[in-house]
């Protein structure tokens, strides 16, 4: 089997930042609270970022993986709750990992490099622990359960990286490598599906045939990938050479297998000799192609190679001689194409990337950044109408009071002006207010922002439901097509756009809340900004008769 090396990284000071960030966004309670959570953190990415001494120990390769997920969870946390990168306010990290192909370094201050790297870590600790299980304890089951759970991760880690340019993140994470990965984490599965079978005794040719030909394909495609112009010259000679030893050995196995299974058809009926002597030749053949690079291969493999192929060429002669003096059966010039048999689909650990930690409740009680920022935004924009039309009405207020002054009873100051017009500098000022329209601006911009938030709420909802609706359609296609519809689930494709309308939910109700605290206060100031609405006219006609009688004139207060 065929191990992957582990990427390494450099050392990352995650508590200092990560703290100070905390108390500027949340206090000094909330970071006391986050100490332990954030502090583990730390400790876990130091023990990730050098896994390779874990080669070989089944139990330290368990902790490993465990490590790698509880890490993977709480940076998802973080990556939610924080904005990166050079900007003011901003988390400015640096993310060191050498890729394991190139040893190129790579650095960036992208948070999702992070977690790509130790996601990448994630499927070799699978692979290693599935090597591990097959040569220590013969347990071929549970090693292929680790395979698929490793062809799983490399998928995954496929999908989320294919926005990328292809050398951006280096040779390890780039699209075509990680189909390598996967196509092998499937061939290795399908190497333990056909030796556990195998080593049960299992007469059941016909099974055995179909596993190591659906090995021999995945094989195959892993060396095709393996060869691309992009990854052919990182890729050691040793390991493609080695796939493509697998290819062909599989394969050859698979048409021995099928010349057993009409071996057996055949003596109970007495025929299919030649049918399995066509079998027996093909499989000859598929070992014979081997040629081109055996003299390349491994000393064991080439060992391994010339042991098969003089028990092949035996069984065939044998075979002949058999044909020849018994059953002078027509022999096929070629065998027939074999089925194959998947023996497991990748196994999902999502659920397990995303389990709960300490913590965790707290965080997410943190507003996300994209939030935070929108509501600031909008914030502001409101304060600073609400504020000039403040002013302009305190302004007209302070005018009133300073003219009132003047004269020892207001109400008698109007007596004098009854049948006249109003005061000239005061209706000045309140002239310049109207011609502002401040009033009626506010509420009109406050009816628009409660429309918009309603469509936007209505649009976020629909999206969602399409999103639903397209998801179960490609379930039900999935369902009734298997194997036939080999588009990418949607459930992958559409996670991160599910992942952006949490965001924008999130900064709608947030927005929300603020608008009805403005219509709140604006509310309770309505019957003081009446006066504002009047005409010189309307406004006259409220002066008092005499000084005895009280103004109706309102007073216009802001508090």
């Amino acid at each position: 089997m065929l191990s992957l090396s582990f990427k390494t990284g450099e050392r990352l000071a995650l508590f200092d930042p990560l703290m100070n960030k905390i108390k500027s966004m949340a206090g000094e309670e909330v970071a006391l609270r986050l100490e332990s959570t954030i502090r583990l953190m730390e400790e876990l990415r130091e023990s990730l970022r050098r896994e390779e001494q874990l080669v070989e120990d089944v139990e330290n390769l368990r902790q490993a993986a465990g490590r790698a997920k509880l890490y993977l969870s709480m940076w998802t946390s973080v990556c939610q709750d924080f904005a990166f990168g050079k900007e003011q306010g901003c988390l400015n990290l640096n993310f060191i990992w050498t890729d394991s192909r190139t040893g190129r370094v790579i650095s960036s201050d992208d948070p999702l490099s992070e977690r790509f790297s130790v996601f990448y870590n994630l499927g070799v600790t699978y692979n290693q622990l599935g090597i591990s299980l097959a040569a220590k304890s013969a347990n071929y089951e549970e090693a292929a359960k680790q395979f698929l759970v490793a062809a799983w991760a490399f998928e995954e880690l496929g999908v989320e990286v294919c926005k990328y340019q292809a050398d951006e993140l280096g040779v390890d994470l780039s699209r075509h490598n990680l189909l390598v990965c996967s196509e092998l984490m499937k061939a290795q599965a399908q190497y333990c599906e056909h030796k556990k079978v195998h080593l049960a005794g299992s007469t059941n040719y016909a099974l055995l045939s179909k596993l190591a030909m659906q090995a021999s394909r995945h094989y195959s495609t892993a060396h095709t990938y393996a060869s691309l112009p992009f990854i052919s010259k990182s890729v050691s000679k040793d390991f493609a050479n080695i796939l493509q030893f697998n290819k062909h050995s599989f394969m050859s196995q698979a048409y021995f297998w099928k010349c057993n299974e009409y071996l057996a058809k055949g003596r109970q009926k007495g025929s299919s000799i030649g049918v399995a002597l066509a079998n027996i030749t093909k499989a000859i053949e598929c070992l014979a192609s081997l040629d081109v690079v055996r003299n390349l291969l491994p000393p064991l493999v080439i060992e391994q190679c010339e042991k098969l192929l003089a028990e092949y060429q035996s069984i065939a002669l044998k075979l002949e001689k058999e044909n020849i003096n018994v059953y002078h059966e027509e022999v096929p010039l070629s065998a027939n194409e074999i089925d194959s048999v998947v023996c497991g689909r990748p196994i999902s650990i999502e659920s397990e990337l995303n389990a709960p930690f300490d913590g965790q409740a707290i965080l997410a009680r943190m507003s996300p950044v994209q939030a935070k920022t929108l509501e600031e935004e909008y914030k502001n924009t409101i304060g600073a109408i609400i504020a000039k039309a403040f002013k302009l009405i305190k302004k007209v207020n302070t005018d009133r009071k300073e003219i009132f002054k003047q004269f020892s009873l207001p109400a008698t100051f109007y007596a004098l002006y009854r049948g006249q017009e109003l005061p000239r500098n005061l209706w000045e000022k309140i002239k310049y207010c109207k011609e502002l329209n401040s009033t009626s601006s506010l509420t009109d911009l406050l009816k628009q922002i409660l429309v918009l938030s309603k469509s936007n709420a209505e649009y976020l909802h629909k999206f969602k439901q399409q999103i639903e609706q397209e998801e179960n359609e490609d379930k039900m296609l999935r369902e009734q097509y298997g194997d036939l519809w080999k588009r990418e689930p949607s459930t992958n494709t559409n996670r991160s756009i599910k992942t952006q309308l949490g965001y924008y939910e999130t900064a709608l109700v947030q927005g929300m809340k603020t608008d009805a605290k403005l219509k709140s206060v604006i509310e309770k100031c309505a019957d003081k900004l009446v006066l504002l609405d009047k005409n010189k006219t309307e406004l006259t006609g409220m002066m008092p008769v005499d000084g005895s009688k009280e103004s109706e004139m309102p007073s216009i207060v802001i508090r």
